[in-house]
């Protein structure tokens, strides 16, 4: 292994270079690029060179697409990811720290491969069946460091990134719709992925959903949140039991205003009052914090 990073087909070790911002709004200067150095297993880094996309503010990085083992894990690096899913990416010089999250979502996958294709000239209609690629999306990572802030991370990832893909199919019926939609589908993603060790959800100070509530060790960490707008790192706490809670604060965006603003549409307006007679969630502005999402992490027995 190479010390200061893969040379080649060779592997090496820590990537040098300066570190890169923890938010990039758009990767387009680096998507002329030919090749990407990514590093994995931190106790004992591991990088290699590796094919890249970048779609706008997501950068993906697939696993072999034309040579090598067809069983993705069978490559160092992946398996390393999916036992520790924080890496570090050299572009441009830039390291960048981020957590690896593999894409599973049918649509969004199909655009990044797509990319990756189009990018490195491949046929689709030339896939292997025999070949299995992953793709993972280069998501940032917490600016805090501290032990847990990956996991939790990590666990909220899957989380936030499938809000999203529902909060964009309700969104293609208009926002009455995707209220409607949210309200069914938000509750069944955070059940869906949680567990006899992990739960997730997302709660706010001003709630729409009275069963959003959050678990009573939120509380604090939420009127911190308001207390101090300049403060918007994660958080992480211990909890009784050993276990570990972890937030990540919730500012709304542009696109937020539509249902959760000032100005509402009026068929908006009647659909929140209709779905939820005790809506407190309107009133935002832009940059405003709008709640936390949170996973509590329990110890392996």
């Amino acid at each position: 292994m190479i010390a200061c990073g893969p040379v080649g087909p060779f592997s090496g070790g820590r990537l040098s270079g300066e570190p890169g911002p923890d938010e990039v709004p758009s990767w387009a200067f680096a998507a002329a690029g030919e090749r990407a150095q990514v590093e994995t297993r931190p106790q004992d880094p591991h990088s290699v060179n590796t094919w890249f996309a970048a779609l706008g503010a997501d950068l993906y990085v697939p696993t072999s697409m034309i040579r090598g083992p067809e069983s993705p894990e069978e490559r160092g690096w992946v398996a390393h990811v999916v036992a520790d899913p924080r890496v570090r990416i050299r572009l441009g010089g830039l390291v960048y720290e981020r957590i690896a999250t593999r894409v599973e979502e049918p649509g969004e996958y199909e655009r990044a491969r797509a990319a990756l294709e189009q990018k490195y000239e491949l046929d689709p209609e030339e896939r292997d069946p025999a070949r299995q690629v992953w793709i993972f999306r280069m998501d940032p990572r917490p600016s805090a460091k501290g032990p847990g802030l990956a996991e939790g991370a990590a666990l909220l990832a899957p989380f936030k990134r499938e809000l999203q893909q529902a909060l964009r199919e309700g969104m293609a019926e208009g926002t009455a719709a995707a209220i409607a939609s949210c309200r069914v589908r938000a509750p069944l993603i955070a059940e869906q992925l949680s567990s006899d060790r992990v739960r997730v959800g997302r709660t706010s100070h001003r709630l729409r959903n009275p069963a959003n509530a959050g678990p009573a060790w939120v509380t604090p960490l939420l009127a911190a949140y308001r207390a101090d707008a300049s403060d918007r790192a994660p958080r992480l706490v211990p909890l009784e039991g050993g276990g570990s809670g972890y937030v990540e604060p919730i500012v709304v965006q542009p696109l937020c205003l539509g249902c959760h603003g000032s100005d509402l549409a009026p068929d908006v307006a009647e659909r929140l009052a209709a779905l939820y007679p005790e809506d407190r969630a309107v009133g935002f502005a832009t940059g405003d914090l709008r709640g936390v999402f949170w996973a509590e992490l329990t110890p392996a027995p």
